[in-house]
């Protein structure tokens, strides 16, 4: 059967236009919204409020994108695949809004598993192939891990307060040492949101779901994660502790994150190391802005918070032109490898002029709203830097040199996967058969693109108009000298973007009138030109691993020459790129389990008797712990 998408994309539309109109209402007027549906309470804040609605802006661009990109499918697929897909899409939807309004923690873990278990049948669609069915599986089998750190909050709550109501888990911190529910909590919330060293899910699940679907988990339900840390580190108590230790794992998260991107060759995987180092980004400024509260520095607490605000923003626009990008080279191409890419400009022109925009985005240059988000965090890393405390200072000074790193790093990641994939010419036969899909199907990336235009030229009115978010989790308005400098960059990025297209304008017209010629570029005296003299992805990146192999764990299969080798052969260079933590921790932990549990495997005799028995000898060690007051 022809995959369709239309019935997943109609709903998703019903859902996101119904839960929008409360959210916009409360962030205009401030009052929450409740609703008692049986004996659960769900509640939306500003807070809320506000992800409702980046939750429902992602979930439609990626169902609109999503129609097109299942209709052009090669693959037949049956009705129940089919119907399968359309169903756990419009799920997600759901459980991600269930998850932002909920206030107990019953529900909270009842939506979360929703979430998980719909992604994964979502990122299970291309199942025919072994490295999709791994991957969902590693997803599927942290996500439960994480979960569990749910239940055991569930348990500690219920079983002091009598109840599971975010009411009772305030009331808990405040009797008992909050880090106790905190930490199980955080484990859960920080391997959603992709945060380091429990991210290694993410890049192996975001290249092999299908586009539209890595967009909305890398765009959207990643955030999720980071909105959990948010809402329970308020009730908590954010204290500098808290806020120190968030700060650094989002540094480090940001700067492993880029530094893996650099090195990939699967554009996707590469997109997906990117969304782990804006994570890393956003969880970086969480920890600032509670640092911020424990020290009573307004200033920098609501510059923290802009920040955060708009670069979850600004994040799911990007990546949704980003991975819908490469959804567009992959139908046309058949391949994800930028090695087997190159000269895609001539083939494939409105995807490449896509790419380049979402590359400058995410890369946080002048021009889009990236720049814009990350402006902020400049301002409360320099404000940091100047206040009294000196591990204040410093950790002020860490942030900002971490934002310049990975800015820097960002840059050399994304001019590799645009210059690689898109200029020069083919390196294989597959990018020159390519063509550009439908204007239908680029039509969600290009509202995307204007939003972030929007946000670039517009910063300080797209904060006022979520001031409501910011002053649920700050207690503070935002600082007039704030919105005033935020004023200010939006000018200076509009009249940047209006130089641009004055100049481009101008060369078209300078160059219209004139006969053009086309040729290959001169190949310094050789008159055979060869794809093969082409900076390759893995070439491009060597200088990255040369400086922070200890970080990175890529593998290099090649031969020297040797010096008696006057008439050396042929020869190949061969890299392969792993993650250092799955590839050195997870996996050979994973491996010892495995064995442990096949050793206990001979218990599994197939024998009724034998079952009978172990039921028998539990029952009695259970009597025995009890007469002895063990248990």
């Amino acid at each position: 059967m022809r995959p369709t998408f239309v019935v997943a994309c109609v709903v998703s539309l019903v859902i996101a236009i119904v839960t929008s109109v409360p959210a916009v209402s409360v962030l205009m007027t401030g009052v929450a919204w409740k609703a008692d549906i049986g004996s659960v309470t769900y509640v939306a804040d500003s807070l809320s409020a506000f992800l409702v609605l980046v939750v429902n802006v992602g979930s439609v661009l990626a169902a609109l994108y999503g129609v097109r990109y299942l209709a052009d499918d090669p693959y037949k697929r049956s009705v129940t695949e089919v119907i399968l897909h359309n169903v756990s899409f419009v799920a997600l939807h759901a459980a991600m809004i269930g998850v932002l309004i909920t206030s107990d923690l019953y529900s909270l873990f009842f939506c979360w598993e929703a979430m998980s278990i719909a992604s994964f049948l979502l990122v299970l669609l291309d199942a025919r192939q072994t490295k999709v069915r791994h991957a969902a599986l590693r997803y599927v089998l942290q996500m439960h891990l994480g979960a569990v750190g749910i239940l055991v909050a569930i348990g500690l709550v219920s079983v002091s307060m009598g109840g599971v109501s975010f009411a009772h888990v305030h009331e808990y911190a405040a009797t008992h040492p909050a880090w106790m529910v905190l930490l199980p909590l955080g484990v859960a919330f920080a391997m959603k949101a992709g945060l380091f060293p429990l991210h290694s899910w993410l890049p192996e699940t975001h290249a092999a779901a299908p586009s539209h679907v890595s967009g909305l988990m890398s765009g959207v339900m990643i955030k999720l994660g980071v909105y959990g840390l948010i809402r329970f580190g308020l009730l908590l108590g954010p204290s500098m502790e808290l806020g120190s230790v968030l700060l650094v794992l989002g540094m480090i998260t940001a700067l492993f994150g880029i530094a893996n991107a650099i090195t990939q060759r699967d554009i996707k995987r590469l997109l997906a190391y990117s969304s782990v180092e804006n994570m890393g980004l956003i969880v970086m400024s969480v920890g600032m802005a509670f640092i911020a509260r424990s020290i009573n520095a307004p200033m920098i607490e609501t510059a923290a918070w802009t920040a955060v605000v708009l670069h979850i923003t600004h994040h799911m626009l990007m990546k949704a032109v980003l991975f819908q990008s490469a959804g567009n080279i992959l139908h046309g191409t058949h391949t994800r490898d930028l090695n087997h890419l190159g000269g895609l400009i001539h083939t494939m022109p409105g995807t490449v002029n896509l790419l380049l925009l979402g590359a400058l985005g995410i890369s946080a240059l002048p021009g889009l709203s990236g720049f814009a988000s990350e402006f902020p965090m400049y301002m409360a890393g320099i404000d940091a830097m100047m206040t009294a405390s000196n591990v204040i200072s410093m950790l002020g000074v860490f942030s900002v040199v971490t934002l310049c790193l990975a800015g820097g790093m960002a840059i050399i990641a994304f001019t590799k996967a645009v210059g690689i994939g898109a200029l020069g010419t083919a390196r294989t036969q597959a990018p020159v058969n390519a063509h550009d899909p439908s204007l239908f199907t680029r039509l969600p990336q290009w509202m995307a693109v204007v939003g972030a235009l929007a946000i670039a030229v517009a910063p300080g009115l797209t904060i006022r108009a979520l001031s409501g978010a910011i002053y649920t989790v700050s207690g503070h308005t935002i600082p007039e000298h704030l919105l005033s400098t935020l004023d200010s960059v939006g000018i200076g990025q509009a009249v940047l973007i209006g130089v641009i297209g004055f100049v481009w304008m101008l060369r078209r017209w300078a160059i219209s009138a004139k006969p053009l010629s086309h040729g290959p570029t001169w190949g310094c005296g050789f008159t055979e030109g060869d794809a093969r003299v082409q900076y390759t992805a893995t070439t491009y990146a060597n200088s990255t691993v040369d400086i922070m192999g200890p970080v990175l764990d890529v593998n290099v299969t090649y031969r020297q020459i040797a010096p008696a080798d006057m008439f050396p052969h042929s020869r190949t260079y061969h890299t392969e790129e792993h993650d250092a933590v799955a590839n050195k921790v997870i996996d050979p932990l994973a491996v010892r389990i495995e064995r442990a549990l096949r050793a206990l495997a001979v218990l599994q005799t197939g024998n009724m008797r034998s079952y009978i028995m172990y039921a028998f000898v539990f029952i009695i060690a259970v009597v025995v712990l009890t007469l002895a007051e063990v248990l």
